[in-house]
């Protein structure tokens, strides 16, 4: 998700800067209305950012679910403490996500925006490949199970479980 997110956030950059031969800072103020010219990179970015936040469908909530779950079974009341810190911090990340996401999509475009060249393809195979990998992690999350549950066995390992 987080590779992703900059995937996203440096193909906007380049559509709005850098092909112009621009090399200033993209600002959150330069993506307002981005989704109108712009749809992939912004779907893309929305979906990044939403995930990282832990929203359902998206593989960041089923991996913090799992965690979250997990931390419980413990009955340890230091490891839930942390669980529920970790399940605010989620709900706070998503505070300073969603003005990004409103940005690109309920206001008008930027002049950034407005004078923005074209996205080459190239730069949407990966965008769309990652958004639907983070769709499909978070929806059917045995897909990297043989992943995971090798990793997390070696965790346990490691503190003596």
């Amino acid at each position: 998700m987080k590779g992703l997110a900059f995937l996203a956030a440096g193909a906007l950059l380049y559509c709005l800067f850098i092909a112009a031969g621009s090399h200033d800072s993209l600002m959150i103020a330069d993506l307002a209305g981005a989704a109108r010219r712009y749809p992939l990179p912004a779907l893309a970015l929305s979906i990044a950012v939403l995930g990282l936040g832990g929203l359902p469908p998206l593989a960041g909530f089923m991996s913090k679910w799992q965690i979250f779950v997990a931390g419980f079974q413990t009955h340890n009341l230091a490891i839930m403490g942390l669980v529920i810190f970790a399940a605010l911090n989620s709900v706070l990340s998503l505070g300073y996500y969603a003005p990004l996401v409103n940005a690109m999509y309920r206001q008008e475009p930027s002049p950034a925006v407005l004078r923005g060249k074209p996205m080459p393809l190239a730069m949407g195979i990966p965008l769309v490949v990652l958004s639907a990998a983070v769709v499909a992690i978070g929806i059917w999350p045995t897909l990297v199970q043989w992943l995971s549950a090798p990793a997390g066995a070696a965790l346990l390992t490691a503190f003596g479980r």
